[in-house]
């Protein structure tokens, strides 16, 4: 059969306006099967750009990201894995607030390192298998999170017609921009946050299919995000409410969506709550984790979602609010009536004292304010390259919101990640992960010569870049925050000799936070902390506030009384930081009455003192 060139062109031209970009295969009557050799491509170049990004990372021979969430996850699947704790029990006995720490991390996040540590001991022995595992299953991780960018981006790269060179090279533009959510996935990365970009992914990829399959892996992907924990729950709430919105307006196709979303997030919720959380976790209330009014949440909305799909399948849009309002009212009072102190949010049992000396002092529970004012600029530069892309996504997709519906519920997630990053650092990573997954899209758009409202993106670009330039010079003329006392005490003292605390016997050690996991390592067991840097070991964090802080005997005699040593790291000799109480005294080489040192000169400058109770003031 000819070819038709003018028809082609025709067609091609069609695909760069971005008119329709589905309109190739929709004039052959059927989509156009996706081709697995153009998937593993883009999925290959993803995961060689994230690959570079974390050896470049490596260089200095240490991870930019590693963090204390990965030291103490460490310590929970040692737990786990050697048998001193059991598959329902999260607690590290250890960690004494008085009563024991437990954790609010999931199994499911352990499973796989328990897992390869046990393929792996028998040849390399138990703790060197976990340290194999650690390493390794972030990058299997890393595979499966670039496998969700390449499912993504492909339909848009595939219906373009672009030669593999340029396709290549837009796929690798996502990936680089996407390059803080890569490392992620470094070695030894082992906290959540590499499974809830991976869930999120899914999500995206689930809303942009926008079919019964894409429903299916919305409500999958949206459980095992709260399993593993709450932090993306405000994402999930709005694709959610993008899929009711699309059904009140009668979007074709959002019925299935919706019904297939609300069944499998109740479904999977139900039977993963079961396997990792246990019958016990699901019925008692946890605001701070998957617990029993975010399992009444998931089964009573997911049913709800269901029932109305399929009963205002012919109703007007005034009665399908009514029958939503009608099923969904119900569970939220009885989620609000039973559980009203999960009102509070996930850090109700925070006091003002550690909010103020801990919590607050951390920027990622900050958003952009408080970076401009302590004058770093890197989450404005983040967020202003994120805030562009959004901004020129925006017209791109809302003219085809009637061929790709899809696609819009999708940006509406992405730009709510951009928004909650704006407000608190700790979703930067989110958003970083999810905008640029439209930037074929754009660069399609522009390379086809009909941008739409293109005076429009200019004008919003140029307002964007000044006001950009206008905060950056704030923020580089403030003066650097003073450093106070309680700064010093989130020091790990990682230049100390903690190999020497095998020789001290068994206790309590009563430390500053920043020294609490540091001891937990080096002690195996031996040592027992209250302070770790964790939002549960509040009353940790409290006592220990009161022990080195307060100028009050009685206070510090009540808050040392259950401990058996005293930890510091002191400063270098010649230096001495002004301050009162008893440690400003210890960090400055001063002793303290009722403290015995014990250290010897192999921990410094880490110093342990034994506490004479009797003439402790």
């Amino acid at each position: 059969m000819p070819i038709n060139v003018h028809s082609l062109r025709v067609r091609i031209l069609r695909v760069f306006e971005l008119r329709n970009i589905g309109e190739v295969e929709l004039q052959a009557g059927k989509p156009k099967a996706e081709c697995p050799s153009h998937l593993l491509f883009y999925a290959a170049v993803a995961l060689f750009v994230g690959g570079v990004v974390i050896l470049l990372d490596l260089f200095d021979g240490n991870l930019l990201i590693l963090d204390v969430d990965d030291r103490l996850r460490a310590l929970q699947i040692g737990l786990l894995a050697s048998g001193q704790v059991s598959w329902f029990d999260l607690s590290i006995p250890a960690v004494r607030l008085p009563e024991v720490y437990n954790s609010p991390w999931s199994r499911l996040v352990d499973l796989p390192y328990v897992a390869i540590g046990w393929i792996l001991a028998p040849i390399f022995g138990e703790a060197s298998a976990l340290r194999i595992a650690f390493s390794v299953w972030p990058f299997v991780m890393m595979g499966a999170f670039s496998a969700s960018v390449a499912v993504f981006v492909h339909r848009v790269i595939d219906a373009t017609g672009w030669k593999p060179f340029r396709a290549g090279l837009v796929v690798c533009l996502v990936a680089l921009i996407m390059g803080p959510a890569f490392l992620e996935f470094s070695p030894g990365r082992i906290d959540h946050h590499n499974w809830q970009l991976l869930a999120m992914g899914c999500l995206m990829v689930g809303l942009q299919r926008y079919d019964r399959v894409g429903g299916l892996l919305i409500g999958l992907s949206s459980a095992v995000s709260l399993l593993v924990g709450l932090e993306c729950l405000p994402f999930i709430v709005v694709a959610y409410a993008a899929l009711v919105i699309a059904w009140l307006s009668k979007v074709p196709r959002a019925e299935a969506v919706m019904g297939a979303a609300g069944g499998s997030i109740a479904a999977a919720c139900a039977v993963l709550g079961l396997i990792f959380v246990g019958p016990v976790g699901l019925t008692t209330a946890a605001c701070d984790t998957f617990s029993a009014p975010f399992a009444i949440a998931a089964l009573g909305f997911g049913a709800s979602l269901v029932a109305v799909g399929w009963y205002g399948e012919g109703l007007g849009v005034f009665r399908r609010l009514l029958a939503l309002a009608a099923a969904a009212v119900p569970v939220l009072a009885c989620i609000v009536l039973l559980y009203p102190d999960c009102l509070d949010g996930p850090y109700a049992m925070i006091d003002q004292t550690v909010k103020a000396n801990w919590l607050g002092r951390i920027p990622q529970e900050h958003g952009l304010l408080f970076q401009l004012w302590n004058g770093s600029i890197n989450l404005l530069s983040l967020l202003l390259l994120l805030s562009l892309i959004a901004a020129w996504a925006v017209p791109v997709v809302w003219a085809r919101r009637h061929e790709e519906p899809g696609q819009v519920l999708a940006l509406a997630v992405g730009i709510a990640a951009l928004v909650a990053a704006g407000v608190q650092l700790r979703y930067a990573r989110f958003s970083v992960s999810l905008l640029p997954l439209f930037v074929p899209l754009i660069v399609a758009s522009i390379l086809g010569g009909r941008f739409q409202s293109l005076w429009r993106i200019r004008f919003v670009s140029l307002a964007m870049l000044v006001a950009g330039m206008v905060l950056a010079t704030l923020a580089l003329a403030r003066k650097p925050a003073r450093v106070e006392l309680i700064d010093i005490m989130a020091d790990p003292c990682a230049q100390a000799d903690f190999s020497a605390l095998k020789e001290i016997a068994p206790g309590r050690v009563l430390a500053p936070h920043g020294l609490g996991l540091p001891l937990l390592e080096a002690g195996q067991g031996r040592l027992e902390v209250a302070a770790i840097p964790f939002h549960r070991a509040a009353p940790g964090l409290a006592n220990a506030f009161s022990a080195f802080l307060s100028d009050d005997p009685v206070v510090r005699r009540s808050a040392a009384q259950n401990f058996d040593y005293v930890a510091v790291c002191a400063l270098p000799d010649g230096v001495t930081f002004p301050g009162e109480g008893m440690y400003a005294a210890l960090i400055n080489g001063n002793g303290w009455p009722g403290l015995i040192e014990w250290s010897s000169g192999a921990l410094s400058p880490l110093r342990i003192f034994r506490i004479h109770h009797a003439q402790f003031q």
